[in-house]
């Protein structure tokens, strides 16, 4: 199942969230961009340049939604999308979860 990451109105990105680790709440996959990250893309490059207060304060900003296909928003406490583009092909997205419990009977995991 595709999980799509959201700012207001805008659809970031899409990601299968293939990986947890329910003990600490996270779920992490490889985050697959649509042409609105473009938009907001210097947000996640501020934390590769170790510029984290502003990164923090800039995402934070950004209202970050997570929701599945069916358009059920999923309660986060944080979403962080790790852009180290074009030093590494692949970007991730980590998501530290409200209910970690509600994520279990997931098929992804």
């Amino acid at each position: 199942m595709n999980y799509y990451i959201l700012s207001k109105d805008l659809c970031l990105g899409r990601s299968r969230l293939e990986h947890a680790d329910l003990s600490m709440g996270m779920v992490h996959g490889i985050f697959t961009q649509e042409p609105d990250y473009q938009k907001v893309k210097n947000v996640f490059k501020l934390f590769a340049n170790e510029q984290y207060d502003e990164y923090y304060q800039k995402r934070d900003d950004l209202e970050l939604t997570l929701q599945d296909e069916s358009g059920n928003k999923i309660s986060t406490h944080f979403i962080h999308i790790e852009d180290y583009s074009p030093e590494f092909e692949e970007i991730s997205v980590e998501v530290k979860l409200v209910d970690p419990q509600s994520w279990a009977g997931n098929a992804n995991t």
